[in-house]
């Protein structure tokens, strides 16, 4: 993959989501889903850099035996920064061919919650996805048109879930 880059202090996201705090490097880290970049803001020298990914990149999480795992395109994948590498461990093969994973969240299980949608964002025929130790299974309605916001309550119990386009 390329080497990382310092970002111009005047670029902008095309569409930049999926904060996430990384807190064993001091560093906030985001994606530039249509950009197609993993980002990330080094506090202590304010450096932000990007690395390139090859397809649109929902959302980035970190792992708990280093690396992160990352929604990218219509599948998920593991990723280091430092050497950078992606490698593609799984592909939704039930999703329509226009669809793209969006928002992700962590809950304290460990488990990951990311929705699909198209990428017209036009139609709901995006799903709602747990991954848990390796599995992945659909997890909720498949009505999505664009999945965003998963908010798990502490006890991990329940979860809500928006989306945009329905303003629901």
């Amino acid at each position: 993959m390329t080497a990382p880059r310092i970002i111009e202090r005047d670029r902008v996201d095309r569409l930049g989501e999926g904060l996430f705090w990384s807190a064993p490097d001091g560093s906030l880290l985001w994606t530039d889903i249509l950009g197609q970049t993993i980002n990330r803001l080094d506090l202590g020298t304010g450096t932000v850099m990007h690395w390139p990914t090859p397809d649109v990149i929902g959302w980035i999480i970190a792992r708990q035996q280093g690396g992160f795992v990352a929604g990218l395109g219509r599948g998920l994948a593991t990723v280091t920064l430092d050497p950078f590498r992606i490698e593609l461990f799984h592909r939704l093969g039930e999703e329509p061919d226009d669809n793209r994973v969006n928002d992700a969240k962590a809950d304290a299980r460990g488990r990951i919650w990311f929705g699909t949608m198209p990428l017209d964002c036009r139609r709901p025929v995006g799903r709602l996805y747990c991954l848990d130790r390796g599995a992945v299974r659909i997890a909720g309605p498949d009505a999505y048109t664009i999945p965003n916001g998963p908010a798990i309550a502490p006890d991990g119990r329940s979860m809500l879930q928006t989306d945009s386009a329905l303003r629901t």
